[in-house]
Parts: C-alpha cells; sequence; structure tokens
C-alpha cells in the first residue's frame, strides 16, 4: 500500500512530469525522492508507469465510443 500511496502523491503534486516511459519515470523518482531503497523507487516508478499507460488506455476506448 505505501508504494501506490506515494506514486498517487508523487502523480498529484506533478501531474506534467510522468509518461508512460518507465526509465524516464525512475530517473524522476530518484531526483524527487532522496534516499530510500532503489527496489522500493524502482517499484513507485513502475506503478507510475502502469497506471498513466492504463489512464491513456481508458481515453482511447472513451474515445472511440
Amino acid at each position: 500500500m505505501y508504494i501506490k500511496s506515494v506514486a498517487k502523491k508523487l502523480m498529484e503534486k506533478y501531474p506534467k512530469l510522468f509518461t508512460e516511459d518507465f526509465e524516464r519515470n525512475k530517473e524522476i523518482v530518484e531526483r524527487i525522492i532522496i534516499g530510500g531503497s532503489p527496489i522500493i523507487k524502482n517499484k513507485i516508478a513502475g506503478y507510475i508507469t502502469s497506471v498513466i499507460k492504463s489512464e491513456r488506455l481508458r481515453a482511447e476506448r472513451e474515445l472511440r465510443m
């Protein structure tokens, strides 16, 4: 639960920074979160990436309808 809540807070605070690119999101998370486990940071970046991708897919489906 910690990963999702941190990821959501980061996406709310920095909505324009994150993209569908995991490597870019990983770099952004590394810059924002000082210290901490690299594994946790990667999981946060991965969750952010999956949320952004699913939001894009949902928006595309809505446009088709």
